[in-house]
């Protein structure tokens, strides 16, 4: 940042920020630039220059959600240094800037919960975003736990009487952290009376153990804590408390899975509907096309009756008539056209969006093609068109649906590179064609497009190996250092689609604080494949680290059905290594319907466990199939070779699998593909395999 921007942000000179806009245009821009900064916006939140961080807000609104070197956005900043003022009026005109995840994954409510409720800062925010308390930081704690480790009483009522009107509230009260340690637990710990009774009034769970298998109580006597034992002990059954909360945890369960079915997103379009679509998409590209190459009514020819004796250069027709133009009348031709670069347009957005799933070499190579289809359409119509000032109306119209274009491609994440190679064709081509002659727009287009194609080909991120050695110590100090002299440090590694990033290593390593801190960071690196096609998640199972699976999953539940190398999901990958801490349970209870998905090899995970012989894994998915309506569909699924788990079980001799199977209704007479087609019955093949073993 410039010292001069510095300064006037410090002493909340706005006078001083215009006077350097009028010196460079761009003085803010190049800060967007770099992904972690230290803004002016920032500095005037840390200094309580409330007046200079509202004109920057409405200069440059996106520097609120930034966050600086320290990890640290301006909200953080106000709440960190009391200016109530200054943080309200952020949430006032972005009420999302309450949840915005800083280091160590906490948001401003963690860190009002830390440093105390300032002139009641604490309800503005809880009005601005009332669900912000149900975010939780990298080590899995709520406000809750902030409050009590802080002693922050006055906070904790204030959370307390929110949370009484959701329908959530036991569910966040009784939430652990990365050590199993609910907010009463801490409570009990730090001897924190009135705490513990506001805890307990609210339905805290005195049954509830943390990873050391001790409950609060059991914390209190072991820290020889009276007051809080008293407490904690009070009239209650075990029995009945422990019965009531499992009754409360069942009846949240089943809500949620009502409102899951209810609200579940429609399911992407078949590959079937997806080549229909594209064909219909082609025909009419090619329709529209084939307009601007042989318009209604022809061109004027050489031995027109025209008083142009050539073709002339666009800028120079003041009248209809010059060869190679369109014959059409101006009105007639303005209307078709506009039209026609509507259907156009239209079906160019849709071919890209419907080549998202396609590989990525595949995809990229597509979509250049088809921006430079778009460019040779634009340019043909303007060779086409009557006279000039049509043609000017024409890029005029062209140049909004550039605009168009643009906002697609933030809101819809419709291919950048398509966008920008059409975008830097087109606004030139307005913008210029009065001001330049034709060599000079020419030029101009030509070197947009090396930059933007250099940019998408020529480049090759990779990470840098102090990033890598702080993944895999799990060092988020050196993680900041690393962001403090390279903001974009991080966002590089989102431009390669496969691509090993800290998460995988951390994940790989079993980091859980570091893997949390990237995940606030970067949570589209959870969605990664490295070059061995696996994502964060595999590499989690793969190595048998629970808490960090988990972890993930409670952040995004739709990671459970990733599918890695080969098409298999982390489910496929539990079927293979082994349920390790009951992780399976954990991922059917995140994702329920992940029993259903199939490998490249059309296995399910039943295939799987029967494969890799995990009697445990085959029982909990039986368990969990026999509630639902799908579930002799999927016993019965055939992989590839037309097996189900009843053949792989009895051909690798597991009686038990067997059994299991047959009674979940696995049908006896299903045939696979064995000996060219030819039908193997389950009784068949296990008799031929008893006939091999004998050596008949």
């Amino acid at each position: 940042m410039d010292e001069s921007l510095r300064t006037a942000a410090r002493v909340g000179n706005i006078s001083e920020l215009y006077t350097l806009i009028h010196r460079n245009g761009n003085v803010l821009r190049r800060l967007d630039k770099v992904e972690f900064i230290e803004t002016p916006l920032h500095i005037a939140a840390e200094e309580g220059c409330t007046r200079f961080a509202m004109e920057i807000m409405s200069l440059k609104p996106s520097f609120a959600r930034k966050l600086n070197q320290q990890g640290l956005s301006p909200v953080h900043l106000a709440v960190e240094k009391g200016h109530k003022e200054m943080a309200v009026r952020l949430l006032e005109i972005d009420t999302g800037l309450a949840r915005i995840k800083g280091k160590n994954g906490e948001t401003p409510l963690h860190y009002i919960s830390r440093f105390g409720n300032c002139d009641d800062l604490l309800d503005k925010i809880l009005e601005a975003s009332p669900d912000c308390i149900r975010d939780v930081s990298n080590q899995n704690r709520t406000a809750l736990h902030m409050a009590v480790e802080n002693k922050r009483l006055d906070v904790l009522q204030v959370l307390i009487g929110t949370l009484r009107k959701k329908d959530y509230y036991r569910e966040t009260v009784n939430r652990k952290d990365e050590e199993g340690n609910t907010a009463l637990h801490l409570a009990a710990r730090n001897n924190q009376l009135k705490m513990v009774k506001l805890l307990l009034n609210c339905k805290a769970d005195r049954q509830a153990k943390n990873q050391d298998g001790l409950t609060a109580l059991e914390v209190a006597e072991q820290h020889n804590i009276r007051e809080s034992v008293i407490v904690l002990r009070g009239f209650y059954i075990p029995l009945v408390s422990n019965f009531s909360h499992q009754f409360d945890k069942q009846i949240i369960k089943y809500a949620t899975k009502a409102s899951s079915l209810i609200f579940h997103d429609m399911e992407n379009i078949s590959e079937q509907g997806r080549n229909t679509l594209l064909v219909i998409l082609g025909l009419l590209l090619t329709a529209t096309y084939q307009t601007s190459l042989s318009p209604p009514g022809g061109v004027w020819q050489a031995d027109c009756s025209s008083s142009s004796p050539g073709s002339k250069l666009i800028e120079r027709r003041k009248s209809p008539g010059s060869i190679g133009t369109a014959v059409m009348d101006q009105s007639y031709f303005l209307m078709f056209y506009s039209l026609t670069y509507i259907v156009f347009i239209a079906a160019f957005f849709l071919t890209l969006a419907l080549l998202k799933p396609f590989p990525r070499g595949i995809r990229n190579t597509l979509q250049l093609l088809l921006a430079f289809l778009t460019l040779c359409f634009d340019q043909s119509i303007s060779t086409i068109a009557p006279t000039f000032l049509i043609a000017i109306i024409l890029r005029t119209f062209s140049t909004i649906i550039f605009v168009f274009m643009l906002f697609m491609c933030i809101k819809y994440k419709v291919s950048k590179l398509s966008v920008s190679i059409v975008g830097c064709w087109i606004f030139p081509s307005f913008s210029l064609s009065i001001l330049a002659g034709g060599v000079v727009v020419g030029a101009i287009q030509g070197f947009l497009l090396f930059l933007i194609l250099y940019d998408e080909f020529g480049k090759e991120p990779c990470m840098d190996e102090s990033l890598r050695t702080a993944a895999r110590v799990g060092n988020i100090s050196e993680l900041y250092t690393l962001i403090h002299r390279n903001g974009n440090v991080l966002r590089r590694l989102d431009k390669v689609e496969f691509i090993e990033t800290p998460l995988h290593i951390a994940e790989e390593e079993g980091c859980t604080r570091f893997a949390m801190e990237i995940m606030s960071l970067k949570p589209s690196f959870a969605r990664k494949l490295n070059q061995q096609g696996l994502s964060p998640v595999h590499l989690a199972v793969e190595k048998g680290h629970k808490e960090m699976a988990v972890r993930l999953l409670e952040i995004d539940t739709s990671l459970a059905r990733i599918k890695g190398k080969n098409g298999e999901t982390p489910l496929h990958y539990i079927s293979r290594f082994g349920n390790c801490d009951d992780l399976l349970e954990k991922v059917l209870e995140a994702s329920p319907d992940c029993i259903r998905d199939v490998s490249n090899q059309n296995r399910t995970a039943l295939h799987m466990a029967v494969e890799n012989k995990k009697l445990d894994v085959l029982q909990v998915l039986i368990g969990t199939r026999r509630k639902k309506d799908y579930y002799q569909e999927m016993v019965n699924r055939k992989d590839e070779d037309g097996n189900t788990a009843l053949h792989l079980a009895s051909r690798n001799n597991q009686l038990e699998m067997v059994k299991l199977l047959l009674n979940c209704k696995a049908d006896r007479q299903a045939k696979n593909l064995l000996k060219f087609q030819i039908g193997c019955t389950f009784p068949n093949w296990l008799h031929i395999s008893t006939k091999s073993t004998r050596g008949e």
